[in-house]
């Protein structure tokens, strides 16, 4: 099974390489969270609430959360 960080499209990838320049220290979690990680229910709460400012997601909704990685 892949992790949720090689289930993230190019597009998002290029989001976080942006979002580094800025937050260099919740990217670098964000990151490593996603590499540990298969299913998305299985983040911190902390996580998902970085990755929905990260990717300006309009909600903490499971659908949004869901919505980032490839199936």
């Amino acid at each position: 099974m892949k992790s949720l960080h090689e289930r993230l499209s190019e597009e998002h990838i290029k989001v976080l390489e942006q979002e580094s320049l800025k937050y260099p220290v919740t990217t670098k979690r964000i990151v490593e969270a996603l590499k540990e990680t298969m299913y998305w229910t299985d983040l911190k709460y902390g996580i998902v609430c970085s990755l929905v400012s990260s990717f300006s997601l309009k909600s903490h909704c499971p659908i949004e959360i869901d919505s980032l990685f490839v199936n």
